[in-house]
């Protein structure tokens, strides 16, 4: 079973950086990602698990994050093809980590 690791880290004001790898973190490939995307996305689960009387079905919010995170380029399921007969289990970090840069 191979394990994706998949992790998002601020660059800057208006952009996160995913960072994925699958052995060696020393390694990993990265995408650019507009942060008024993940913000969209934490507003609309807030939306609705938190505020509303009838929760979204959890499948539809796995589709809308699994569609946003592949992108137009099909990355992430091109990966997960790559490992369909061994298996793959994402470890997702949610630890959302800003860094400043001071000079």
């Amino acid at each position: 079973m191979q394990v994706l690791h998949l992790a998002l880290k601020a660059v800057d004001g208006n952009y996160v950086e995913l960072r994925y790898f699958v052995d060696n973190p020393n390694q990993y490939e990265r995408r650019s990602l507009p942060l008024s995307e993940v913000e969209d996305l934490i507003g609309l689960a807030e939306r609705d698990y938190y505020v509303s009387s009838f929760p979204e079905d959890y499948t539809v919010t796995g589709r809308r994050l699994y569609n946003w995170l592949d992108g137009s380029d099909r990355w992430l399921q091109s990966l997960l093809d790559k490992y369909r007969r061994e298996g793959v289990v994402l470890a997702i970090n949610t630890g959302f980590v800003k860094t400043q840069i001071f000079v």
